[in-house]
């Protein structure tokens, strides 16, 4: 139930709040009363249900696989709901959450906010805004970003990380190119291998997606920051 309240409410309050700080409030207050209300952190309670999700969708197919899955989540589970509290970039990203693209001639004035954060300061939604969305995150949040509209320039971007953490920025490969990417906020990996990312531009919206892991070209921490 609160996995489905965390996807649904902020789209309400997308459209019940006029003001954008009125919405940047509104969000925050919600997933304040998320994490009291599960008396953990808002993401421990979407890693548990996923995973959950997934252990009973294996374990209908073959019985015997219960007792694996089992050490692999007691694992993973260690490593989403580490003692780290999430930065402030990654919580400023979940208050974006349901920001959408508006089809059409008209563009969404949040998303032509995020392009702002980038030097090409693009005009449209229709722009790939990955990379803008990061960027805003980061600079709002009061760190450096690489203020570029292109995913891969986070590859130059800060310090490798080897073992990912929650918040981290994770970039991606698209297809064969050797140019285009797509780049965001590590949340998760889960047992079958996929990456899960808080971005923005996942479905034309501000939301989480799983990733292929063999399109993964990095992760990245910033230098300012303390891992």
């Amino acid at each position: 139930m609160l996995t489905i309240l965390v996807q649904i409410v902020p789209i309400l309050i997308d459209l019940f709040y006029r003001g954008q700080k009125e919405r940047d409030e509104a969000k925050k207050s919600f997933f304040e009363w998320i994490e009291k209300k599960a008396g953990e952190s808002l993401n421990s309670v979407i890693a548990k249900k996923e995973l959950d999700r997934q252990r009973q969708e294996l374990e209908s197919k073959d019985p015997a696989i219960k007792t694996k899955l089992n050490l692999e989540k007691d694992a993973h589970l260690s490593m989403v709901m580490d003692a780290k509290p999430n930065p402030a970039w990654y919580v400023l990203a979940m208050s974006e959450i349901g920001v959408v693209e508006t089809y059409g001639s008209k563009h969404t004035p949040r998303i032509l906010e995020y392009h702002k954060a980038t030097s090409l300061k693009a005009t449209t939604d229709e722009v790939a805004w990955c990379a803008s969305f990061v960027s805003w995150c980061l600079e709002k949040a009061g760190v450096p970003s690489t203020r570029s509209a292109a995913a891969r320039s986070y590859l130059k971007w800060g310090k490798p990380l080897t073992i990912p953490r929650r918040g981290c920025v994770v970039v991606f490969k698209r297809g064969n190119s050797s140019w285009q990417g797509h780049v965001g906020f590590f949340v998760e990996e889960t047992t079958d291998g996929k990456i899960v990312v808080l971005g923005g531009n996942q479905s034309n919206s501000v939301r989480t997606s799983r990733y292929s892991k063999k399109d993964l070209l990095g992760y990245r921490w910033p230098e300012v920051e303390s891992v």
